[in-house]
């Protein structure tokens, strides 16, 4: 699994400290998001899923909003709520620096900065949802300078793959991650 950074200590298998990039308009029900973006919200349920406690939630909400969201965490919720503005004193409140960032989407614009800025070496991992307009052609390509080794951008498919890697982006920097299909409501026909 590309999401979740494992490691080996004294013989243990501990998860490390995941960020996630998500708007706030993500952070909602499922029945009011749709298109790609109901395939970034169903990627976030799926990454909370796996084990919650490790995971950092940075988002646009107000300061206001991820304080009301922590403290009514409990064994329940599912994420620490924070925004850029507080993320670097939630980091050093865990005192442990983080393995992965994640966003479901391209622009990782913000979340490498943040990396950059506080001198953090985590890989980030992006999602490609199109390159159909020129502003995706611009996102992806300005993230070049701020690219690190593990960084990746997941490309639904190969053409989006190779329309990325043709449009100059690095193909290094770059996996395939097809869309799954929900067998129990698409069949061949």
């Amino acid at each position: 699994n590309m999401v979740y950074a494992f490691f080996l200590f004294n013989g243990m298998i501990m998860i490390m400290l995941i960020l996630v990039e998500m708007p706030k308009s993500l952070l909602g029900p499922l029945t009011t998001i749709h298109g790609a973006n109901k395939v970034s919200s169903i990627l976030f349920q799926l990454v909370l899923a796996n084990k919650a406690d490790n995971i950092i939630v940075v988002s646009n909400c107000s300061r206001d909003v991820c304080q009301a969201h922590n403290e009514g965490v409990d064994a329940r919720d599912q994420y620490v709520l924070t925004s850029y503005e507080t993320l670097q004193a939630e980091l050093q409140t865990r005192d442990t620096a983080p393995a992965l960032g994640v966003s479901f989407d391209v622009k990782l614009h913000t979340l490498m900065r943040f990396r950059q800025v506080h001198r953090y070496q985590f890989p980030i991992m992006g999602l490609i949802h199109s390159l159909g307009f020129e502003h995706h052609f611009r996102d992806l390509l300005t993230l070049m300078p701020l690219l690190m080794s593990g960084d990746k951008v997941l490309c639904p498919s190969e053409n989006t793959q190779q329309t990325a890697i043709k449009a100059g982006f690095p193909a290094a920097h770059t996996a395939v991650f097809h869309y799954g299909v929900d067998t129990t409501v698409f069949q061949p026909i």
